[in-house]
């Protein structure tokens, strides 16, 4: 999947939980950590060289060539990230904000047609022989299907997004004035969380020095 729609879909799940009651800090979370594990495709294409020293001995051990998908893209690891914020932060629910942003990241891929190994190494039949815990589907990163996903998330994500800001201001007694309060809160909603969307993307993209990494495709 594209680096929009996995912040979309992370920012949309923290944004429902957003409404459930959880501080808005952690919806930022959310959204960042929904991008880490696409770290081993900047690793694999862009900082590591075809002919290194480390992708020759990567493919003699572990049969190969692609780093993407492999060490970041487990959930051994995202135990290991959940264990170190929560040793960080002595905080439940940025342990929580951990796990939904890297749980939902690999969700997705696991419903490209790449897929996912959730135990990997364990599992890769290119290591082991038989292929276990191996997840995939039929989404072709970059599709016109990915492109709806993406619109989805972006629209439920603003609409919980925006009832959690109207539940947490003074209510009103008047129907009609009520009602255009709301109204106001959704259309904020679905624009920070475009904003949010954008924002993290950018952000990420500059701390690690790479300018079209929101537009590039990982199968």
């Amino acid at each position: 999947m594209q680096k929009k729609t996995h912040l979309a879909f992370g920012l949309m799940l923290a944004s429902i939980f957003f409404y459930l009651g959880m501080e808005f800090q952690y919806v930022l979370l959310v959204g960042f950590i929904s991008f880490f594990p696409d770290i081993d495709w900047l690793i694999d294409k862009l900082w590591l060289k075809e002919d290194s020293t480390f992708k020759k001995v990567w493919f003699r051990i572990l049969k190969s060539k692609s780093i993407h998908r492999t060490f970041l893209h487990n959930i051994w690891i995202m135990f290991a990230l959940i264990v170190i914020f929560g040793l960080i932060s002595r905080d439940l629910l940025t342990m929580f904000g951990v796990f939904i942003g890297y749980f939902s990241h690999l969700l997705l891929d696991s419903l490209t047609v790449s897929g996912v190994y959730w135990l990997w190494p364990y599992g890769d039949e290119r290591i082991f022989g038989k292929k276990k815990f191996y997840k995939n589907g039929r989404f072709v990163t970059g599709d016109l299907k990915e492109k709806i996903l993406f619109v989805f998330f972006i629209a439920t994500g603003g609409l919980f997004l925006g009832l959690g800001f109207y539940k947490i201001q003074p209510t009103s007694q008047d129907a009609y004035q009520s009602a255009i309060i709301i109204l106001i809160f959704l259309i904020l909603g679905f624009v920070l969380i475009q904003r949010l969307t954008k924002g993290i993307s950018i952000a990420t993209s500059r701390m690690f020095k790479f300018r079209y990494y929101s537009t590039q495709t990982f199968d």
